[in-house]
């Protein structure tokens, strides 16, 4: 796994949680963590964008490219996804909800195993 997409797509989603945190800051008056269900969606816009992108690119891909072309990308998106969500869920559904600070942390340590690579911030 290219570790440079696994840190954008979580820093991606620690954006989309911040941005939850304050709509339920706004709501509520504090900002609540993302639970799984919530973050596994949000960790999907990180990855592959939104659904109608994702359709759109794969069509261009399977004209252009052809379907195995296209089905290996979208399969590579969706290992990417499983991937990050791994990362901020090691124990699943039992893991607890994270709040945006929590998912940039775990993007630093990736970013610190490679000092060199400063192209994902």
């Amino acid at each position: 796994m290219d570790h440079t997409q696994v840190v954008k797509a979580l820093y991606a989603t620690a954006t989309l949680i911040e941005d939850d945190e304050a709509r339920t800051a706004a709501a509520y008056g504090a900002p609540t963590g993302v639970p799984v269900s919530m973050a596994d969606r949000l960790i999907g816009i990180a990855c592959t964008g939104p659904a109608e992108e994702w359709r759109t690119e794969w069509i261009r891909l399977a004209s252009t490219e052809g379907v195995p072309a296209a089905t290996a990308w979208g399969e590579r998106q969706q290992e990417l996804k499983r991937h990050v969500f791994d990362l901020m869920f090691p124990h699943g559904l039992h893991s607890p909800a994270l709040g945006a600070g929590e998912v940039r942390a775990i993007a630093d340590q990736i970013q610190a195993a490679d000092p060199s690579d400063d192209s994902t911030r």
